[in-house]
């Protein structure tokens, strides 16, 4: 169940009732069935909090908060973005019949400096956006379209204020560049480092990732 935090009082109620009883009745029916089926749910906010508003019942609550796990948002999970853009990227290019291999350095530095507010779903738009936006084989910088309303008015992100140096040469990072997702994420990570003058504590807050992250991505850096 997604966004379980936004259901009505009276659905609620029902719910309870599933969890106490393992009552239900279909709708528009009166014949009451039973079921032992187990719950999953999903929510982008607290029920703690919601409880607390009075907007949550505490019962339901209770029932629910069997195992809890929390995700953390996009944004603080750079390590994975590459897996997740190669997975987006090729249900993209399977849907609309294009054939993208590659990612260009300075599209993926967007891609890493963005925030990432809508988390998965955000990500899945702004691929599917590439990808139509995309007339060849490798996704470039101006491919990577975010929607005016999230770009204005945000607060600056950690990494704003580097001195990123832009290519010169986009034909130049096709055909001499490593431009695969996780070579992407290894150049980027580097060159914060450097321009952190190597403090980790540092590099890792203007990367927005833990020390722990950081120093991983600095050992596969370090193997290439």
């Amino acid at each position: 169940m997604d966004e379980i935090s936004e259901m009505s009082p009276l659905a609620q109620v029902k719910i309870l009732r599933v969890l106490e009883y393992g009552e239900f009745e279909r709708l528009g029916s009166e014949r009451m069935l039973t079921s032992n089926a187990r719950i999953i749910c999903a929510s982008n906010c607290s029920l703690r909090e919601r409880v607390g508003l009075g907007k949550f019942r505490e019962d339901l609550y209770q029932r629910l908060n069997g195992l809890t796990l929390l995700i953390p948002p996009l944004r603080e999970r750079l390590e994975e973005l590459p897996v997740l853009i190669a997975a987006e990227l090729k249900a993209a290019g399977l849907k609309e019949g294009k054939n993208i291999t590659a990612i260009h350095p300075e599209a993926m530095q967007k891609l890493l400096h963005h925030e990432w507010l809508g988390n998965l779903r955000e990500l899945s738009h702004t691929v599917r956006a590439m990808t139509l936006f995309c007339n060849g084989s490798v996704i470039l910088p101006e491919h990577v379209v975010f929607p005016p309303d999230l770009e204005a008015g945000r607060d600056r992100h950690p990494n704003e204020g580097l001195a990123v140096t832009p290519s010169s040469n986009n034909k130049q990072h096709e055909a001499g560049t490593d431009l695969s997702l996780a070579s992407a994420v290894k150049r980027h990570v580097r060159f914060v480092y450097e321009q952190a003058n190597r403090n980790q504590r540092r590099a890792a807050k203007l990367l927005d990732i833990s020390r722990a992250t950081l120093a991983r991505h600095l050992r596969n850096v370090a193997q290439k």
